[in-house]
């Protein structure tokens, strides 16, 4: 059950729906953004705890715009997920599209106790609306896994200019995301989730490669794909292929409307 909810703008938050079969007893929740959109100067912040043995999926309405200014002001959002002893807690937030020269600073911070599963992904697109190829300004994000006390287990850094070659001028992939999927388990088991989720996102035509974290934490999933339907289809594909894979079953109805891959 949803056993606490406290929120402010621009952030609103569903009730909690039950549409898995695998875990049992998954609740899903919609985090919704009132603005639907950050713009330089916005500071957010979220915190998810998922007690001992709980398991929950959340999610958001859809594509967030992060737009830029002269003054190259900084969005920045701050993410803290919690998860205890046995709980699973999936929160596959959809992308950001960046605007000419937006600037946006993600930082994660998973906690993870024994036997608890963190799925979490991140993503963002490029996209000028009057039609040309002016780029967004920066990129930036971190993500950290601690064990239950607190101690690293995993650190993950990355910057991308929007004026940088990968992205700029038409380049081939104008989307970028990671998945990741925070879990101790045996070396051996972390492999055989990497070549399942592998051989899922081969199936889709976008880039993706999985890698083992260290420490025997968990499996990382970069992407690259020509725009965000493409990068959507991908983690997608990641994210499907762990559930199955970990939890014997595919995401519910309200996952599948929510994330599914759009055509085109």
């Amino acid at each position: 059950m949803l056993s606490q909810r406290i929120f402010t703008y621009p952030f609103t938050m569903t009730r909690a729906y039950y549409r898995d079969a695998a875990p049992k007893g998954m609740a899903s929740v919609v985090l919704q953004s009132v603005s639907s959109s950050l713009s330089p100067g916005d500071r957010l912040r979220q915190r998810l705890v998922a007690h001992a043995g709980a398991a929950a999926y959340i999610t958001t309405q859809g594509a967030t715009v992060v737009h830029g200014s002269a003054e190259r002001r900084e969005c920045a959002e701050r993410l803290e997920i919690v998860a205890e002893e046995g709980s699973l807690l999936e929160y596959m937030s959809d992308l950001r599209i960046l605007f000419p020269g937006a600037i946006l600073s993600q930082e994660a911070r998973i906690r993870l106790g024994l036997g608890a599963t963190v799925v979490f992904c991140e993503g963002i697109a490029s996209h000028d609306p009057s039609g040309g190829q002016r780029p967004f300004g920066n990129f930036r994000t971190v993500t950290l896994i601690e064990d239950e006390d607190g101690h690293i287990l995993a650190m993950d850094c990355g910057r991308l200019p929007g004026t940088s070659r990968a992205v700029a001028g038409g380049g081939r992939f104008a989307a970028y995301g990671t998945l990741f999927v925070a879990t101790r388990r045996p070396p051996a088991e972390l492999k055989r989730l990497a070549d399942a989720i592998a051989a899922d996102v081969g199936a889709v035509d976008v880039y993706g490669a999985a890698s083992l974290l260290p420490n025997d934490c968990g499996v990382s999933v970069r992407f690259a794909a020509s725009d965000g339907r493409g990068l959507r289809r991908g983690i997608v594909a990641g994210w499907q292929a762990t559930r199955r894979h970990l939890f014997g079953g595919s995401p519910g109805l309200l996952g599948q409307a929510l994330w599914q891959p759009m055509a085109g």
